[in-house]
């Protein structure tokens, strides 16, 4: 059924909905009344106030009854296209997502800003460095010298840390490298496990649920790398963020 003959029907059963409320209620109205009239004129042992009120109070249940089913109906319609709507849209989201390939969408590395580490190099380099690597970004993937991918640091992981060891522990006036940060549980294990790695020729929504896994298991995770294994020891291709996985799933409408 295409959509103009199912607009169409909705607005029929509509109106046709609306004829049979204004129906009933005219009918039980004039039933009513004529109910009314009967006992008052007719030798009834009521009084004319006693027949108004009970008539009274029965038209308006008569009346909102009608009303409330007509008015729910409506209402129900209204939230089981509004939850259609969103199903359908999750679908499409879903849909798209199993369409693209990583390679696709992802950030070449070699176009991405990257700190190079020689395995010496995470117990001498300074947080001040990295930062100053970062520049302007607020994540910064570290690889080592054959392209393989060592780290993922977002930048309100070293400010977390920096706030957190200037009220509690810093009183050694250590300088603070990598290997400091890397010793904090919390930094650490966002640092070294909240990373995905697909291949090129696998789909986002592959990635997206490598990604939920990886927070069911508690890890904060939001960077997927493409590496030409699909492995965690491959050579780095790309890079996609969580960012960039959410604008890529948006659907219009």
């Amino acid at each position: 059924m295409n959509t103009n003959n199912h607009n169409g029907l909705e607005e029929k059963g509509t109106n046709f909905r609306y004829r049979l409320s204004v129906l009933i209620i005219l009918v039980a109205t004039l039933g009513i009344g004529s109910v009314a009239y009967l006992a008052m004129c007719c030798g009834s042992d009521l009084s004319g106030d006693t027949v108004f009120t009970a008539v009274i109070g029965l038209a308006g249940t008569w009346v909102g009854t009608i009303l409330a089913f007509y008015f729910s109906k409506d209402n129900f319609e209204a939230a089981e296209k509004s939850t259609r709507a969103m199903v359908d849209k999750f679908r499409t989201s879903t849909q798209k997502l199993a369409s693209t390939l990583a390679s696709s969408v992802m950030l070449k590395i070699s176009q991405a800003a990257v700190l190079v580490l020689k395995d010496e190099d995470q117990s001498i380099i300074l947080l001040t460095n990295i930062l100053e690597k970062m520049g302007d970004h607020y994540r910064l993937p570290v690889l080592d010298t054959s392209g393989r991918l060592l780290y993922i640091i977002h930048r309100s992981m070293i400010d977390r840390f920096l706030a957190q060891s200037f009220l509690t522990q810093n009183n050694d006036n250590q300088p603070y490298t990598l290997n400091t940060l890397l010793s904090d549980r919390t930094a650490g294990d966002a640092i070294s496990k909240g990373i995905v790695t697909v291949k090129p020729t696998d789909t986002l929504h592959l990635a997206k649920l490598k990604m939920e896994l990886k927070r069911e298991d508690g890890v904060m995770c939001s960077d997927i790398f493409v590496t030409d294994d699909g492995t965690r020891n491959g050579k780095v291709l790309g890079w996609i963020t969580n960012n960039d996985l959410n604008k890529h799933s948006h659907v219009e409408g």
